[in-house]
């Protein structure tokens, strides 16, 4: 049994590594292999790090390593995206259990070699002599050909993973966690700048109704109806998310308060003239807050969220501000 890391053929020693895990143990023996290792902790930064190796040195890495499952995608879509650009490219995937649909998967995508976890000294050296050859062919290859198109390829893949972090997958809006960012960003400029800057919750009244009554499948239409309706209305400055559920949230960058109702109620009044069905209209809630210099980002959220329940209490289809 192969058992110490000097066994490893010397032209391993020349390989640049992508190894995408959470597990600090498997990326600290792993590291040990390698002339550089590049780490991610889950596979949406993996892609991005392959596609930002690629663009800097001009060849594609040499081997990519990943757990099947990590947080936010998986092992298998990595490789499938991978594999989609370069289908040469030499993957391997770690994991201490296997379903028989991943493995069916990974045959099919051509994943070079399935390694069960946790990951010990000789059953990577075995895996390196078990695959000298291509790794040799490969890294020879690799340093002499890259397509200009190819690049072009990794591009749209990693403009569309950068979409996928941030974009509900329902209304095509901004997620929550995109617009927490961008709201941070926005308090920093207007509080070092002076600038106005006021937000807007909406809430469609009666969601619950509509979602017993029609289903949910026609209680998604209504949310993707909201959804165009507030990307036609709202200026290109402002920008628009999906909050939760039902709620929605308008940021408007210098904007003051009057501004901001005044959107508020041009967006009331298309929302409420739009005829769900026949013996249905929609209507939405609002709670509109101008920004203090010296709050936070969670009370200036907590000031519109309050304004929002008031319209709410007193009778819904209205604008209350805070």
């Amino acid at each position: 049994m192969l058992n110490n890391i000097e066994k490893i053929p010397n032209f391993a020693k020349t390989l640049d590594v992508l190894f995408v895990t959470d597990c600090p143990y498997s990326e600290s023996l792993v590291s040990k292999f390698f002339k550089k290792v590049y780490t991610a902790s889950n596979e949406i930064e993996g892609f991005n790090t392959y596609y930002d190796y690629s663009k800097l040195n001009n060849k594609y890495i040499d081997i990519v390593i990943s757990d099947i499952s990590t947080p936010n995608m998986n092992g298998i879509e990595l490789s499938k995206k991978i594999n989609y650009i370069n289908n040469s490219q030499i993957i391997l995937i770690i994991s201490d259990y296997i379903k028989p649909d991943e493995l069916v998967d990974l045959i099919n995508i051509g994943i070079s070699k399935f390694i069960k976890k946790p990951i010990e000294l000789h059953t990577m050296n075995e895996i390196f002599v078990s695959l000298h050859k291509k790794l040799e062919t490969s890294h020879e290859s690799n340093n002499n050909k890259f397509l200009l198109e190819k690049i072009k390829k990794l591009e749209i893949e990693k403009e569309t993973m950068r979409k996928l972090v941030i974009t509900d997958k329902l209304t095509q809006l901004n997620n929550r966690h995109y617009i927490d960012s961008y709201l941070d960003n926005e308090i920093l400029s207007s509080k070092r700048y002076g600038t106005p800057l006021s937000i807007m919750l909406l809430d469609i009244d009666n969601f619950k109704t509509i979602n017993d009554r029609y289903g949910h499948l026609e209680g998604d239409k209504v949310l993707v109806l909201i959804s165009n309706i507030l990307k036609k209305l709202v200026r290109e400055s402002d920008t628009v998310g999906r909050w939760g559920g039902e709620e929605f949230i308008i940021i408007c960058k210098n904007t003051n308060l009057t501004g901001c109702i005044q959107l508020a109620k041009s967006l009331k009044e298309i929302i409420s003239s739009t005829n769900l069905y026949v013996d249905k209209k929609i209507t939405a809630s609002f709670g509109v807050a101008y920004f203090n210099k010296e709050e936070s980002h969670d009370e200036l959220i907590h000031r519109a969220d309050k304004a929002l329940y008031e319209s709410k209490r007193s009778g819904k289809n209205k604008i209350t501000h805070c």
